[in-house]
């Protein structure tokens, strides 16, 4: 009897590792944004961001960061001294919010930013001296 209770309670606790929870996150190749299709956009405002503390393990010089009106790449970051670096476009009568995505070479995830910014023309986010830090979540 003693074995049985011993072999069941095995199976329960290896099957309950074994379980997803639904905290899987997806690995990705390298998506290597690009933004190409700049004629048609006149206007343009920059943002200087920063990962959060909980991401800066993470970071190498191949990650990526790009700037998104709804799916459609509106910009593209270089990485200087842990800084990303965008240049947004738009149309000059545009009202569209920028979200941010960001792909970690280290983890393979890809991570949403959690705010939402208004484009504003001939403005910036952040400064090199201060810059924007966006909180992500893994997606």
């Amino acid at each position: 009897m003693k074995k049985s209770i011993y072999v069941i309670v095995l199976i329960i606790s290896v099957s309950m590792m074994s379980c997803n929870n639904g905290n899987d996150v997806n690995k990705y190749d390298n998506p290597n944004w690009t933004f190409t299709d700049k004629a048609e956009y006149s206007v343009s405002m920059t943002a200087a961001i920063q990962l959060p503390e909980n991401l800066n393990p993470f970071l190498t010089k191949d990650d990526q960061m790009v700037a998104l009106v709804g799916e459609e790449i509106r910009g593209v970051a270089n990485l200087y001294d842990g800084i990303f670096y965008i240049q947004i476009l738009a149309a000059e009568d545009e009202v569209v919010n920028i979200t941010f995505q960001y792909w970690s070479a280290k983890t393979q995830y890809k991570y949403l930013g959690t705010e939402v910014f208004p484009f504003k023309q001939d403005t910036q986010l952040g400064t090199p001296d201060k810059p924007l830090v966006i909180n992500f979540i893994a997606i």
